[in-house]
């Protein structure tokens, strides 16, 4: 994913990632994992995968819910993409709900996963080629910080301080000082709208 530009570019720290990236990066992992199912047969390999999925998708739900999605919608001013988006992911979110906790042992469990990829696909084609260039060209704030994470507090800390939304990938920082300072941070009144949420790490086989 290329960086967006900002309009605190000069003073975001290097080392912070773009967020946009990585919730790119997330719709390709996560269409990964569809593939692996279309091509199990193993009742075990579905459920494992079913709950990689499930556990994927409700933690990019979040993160754009309560991070992005302000934020686009502060920014663009937008009434339409926002809303639309958010009742697509209730669509998902229900499936989901259906999901959790089912044993992968007729064709309707294969009917609801392959009901859920669609939807998916659905809004990930929605997001990619409309939402995602629309914030980018009006210079979005917001960047991801996917440092070692001795340097999660410090580089969070400066970017909130410049005015950058961020998303801080787990775990947030080393100490709950940090976390506290973090925190407070966020919460205080700046230019620009600033919000913190932690991310699920890169590799979610661990």
């Amino acid at each position: 994913m290329t960086a967006p530009k900002t309009t605190h570019a000069a003073k975001t720290p290097a080392a912070a990632k773009d967020a946009i990236a990585l919730l790119k990066a997330d719709h390709e992992a996560v269409s990964q994992l569809f593939a692996e199912y279309e091509k199990t047969r193993s009742p075990i390999n579905k459920k494992a995968l079913v709950a990689e999925i499930c556990m994927a998708l409700s933690v990019h739900a979040q993160i754009e819910e309560e991070v992005f999605y302000p934020a686009v919608k502060a920014a663009l001013k937008d009434k339409v993409m926002v809303p639309e988006a958010k009742v697509e992911h209730a669509g998902i979110k229900d499936l989901i709900a259906q999901l959790k906790g089912a044993e992968p042992d007729g064709e309707a469990y294969d009917a609801k996963v392959k009901v859920l990829s669609e939807y998916v696909k659905h809004h990930v084609k929605e997001e990619q080629n409309e939402m995602f260039p629309k914030a980018r060209k009006a210079k979005l704030d917001l960047v991801t910080i996917i440092t070692p994470h001795n340097s999660h507090a410090d580089l969070t800390v400066q970017c909130l301080k410049a005015g950058v939304g961020v998303v801080v990938e787990k775990p947030m920082a080393i100490t709950t000082a940090e976390v506290s300072t973090m925190i407070a941070t966020a919460s205080t009144p700046m230019p620009s709208m600033r919000r913190m949420k932690g991310m699920m790490p890169r590799d979610r086989r661990g």
